[in-house]
């Protein structure tokens, strides 16, 4: 939660911190605070991937390929389907870039 607070994000609506719309908004900040670091000359970008990547890791990354293996088991076809694929290829992705980024971020373009 104080990951979240840390963000300007104040969860505690009807979903619970982990819920995907909440853990989703958390990425849509992160992604926001990187733009602005961007355009502010990249200062900072690299400490803010590394969030995003331990994020990923830890949230995300450790329960959606179980639900969409549920979701491919019980629903095989159809929007369910469809959603969680694209949601399971989004995490996949994002991890993935992020890791490669971060591998050399001088090289990347991240500076320092």
């Amino acid at each position: 939660m104080e990951e979240y607070r840390r963000l300007g994000l104040e969860p505690g609506g009807p979903e619970p911190a982990d819920h995907l719309s909440v853990e989703l908004e958390y990425l849509a900040a992160l992604v926001s605070r990187e733009a602005a670091a961007w355009e502010a000359g990249a200062e900072g970008v690299v400490e803010i991937r590394a969030q995003e990547r331990r994020f990923l890791q830890t949230h995300p990354g450790r329960w959606v390929p179980e639900l969409v293996a549920c979701i491919r088991q019980h629903h095989p076809e159809g929007v369910y389907a469809a959603a969680a694929e694209a949601l399971e290829s989004f995490v996949q992705h994002e991890a993935d870039l992020t890791a490669v980024l971060l591998r050399d971020p001088e090289k990347a373009g991240l500076g320092r």
